[in-house]
């Protein structure tokens, strides 16, 4: 019975979500924050 709980909570929502990224359309993107990052210089002297 633990087998079984161990399982449902923990390997099948890992299977779900590895399955979902492979069928989402297009490429897997980290939404943008739009701060700055140090890639800018901000020069607000």
């Amino acid at each position: 019975m633990s087998l079984g709980t161990l399982l449902t909570v923990f390997v099948v929502p890992t299977m779900y979500t590895l399955l979902a990224r492979k069928h989402a359309p297009g490429p897997i993107k980290e939404p943008e924050t739009g701060g700055t990052h140090g890639d800018t210089p901000n020069n607000q002297d």
